[in-house]
């Protein structure tokens, strides 16, 4: 017989409410800010092989996404993160597309009630055009109207 089937990876889920010591701005702030306690957890987190990131209604400063960004483009093992009602807005949303393209290995996206338009779907839909990894993308409760709707119909062919 052959080798078999390869061995099912563990599943490894980290929820992360929100502390009392947050207290950023959600998507604003200047890039001096620092990141917020549940960021760093964050990015802590994903530097143990976490594989499924819960991080919801957190109010996040453009340097927390930005951060999260920059580590989802090396990060070999989150498959499923979601992030709903963070306030990411289409500048976190372009941050977030642009580590999709570096990262290989997320297979579910949620960005639900976050502030996201049509800058942002455009982002995301052109990542839709090439990635070979991501699987789900959920953009419920978002502002991403006809023309983003439009742009993720031309990017998956319909």
């Amino acid at each position: 017989g052959g080798p078999g089937p390869p061995p099912v990876p563990i599943r490894l889920t980290v929820r992360m409410p929100p502390k009392s010591s947050d207290r950023s701005t959600g998507g604003g702030g200047a890039a001096a800010t620092p990141l917020s306690a549940t960021m760093r957890d964050a990015l802590d987190r994903l530097a143990t092989g976490v594989t499924e990131l819960i991080l919801t209604r957190h109010l996040w400063t453009r340097n927390d996404v930005r951060a999260l960004a920059d580590a989802l483009k090396t990060n070999s093992s989150l498959t499923a993160l979601t992030l709903s009602g963070n306030s990411v807005g289409d500048h976190g949303t372009r941050a977030l597309a642009g580590a999709l393209r570096a990262n290989t290995t997320l297979v579910s996206l949620q960005v639900c009630d976050n502030k996201v338009g049509a800058d942002g779907a455009r982002a995301l839909a052109d990542v839709l055009k090439t990635t070979t990894t991501l699987m789900s993308l959920d953009l419920s409760d978002n502002k991403v109207g006809t023309v983003g709707a439009h742009m993720f119909a031309v990017a998956l062919g319909h």
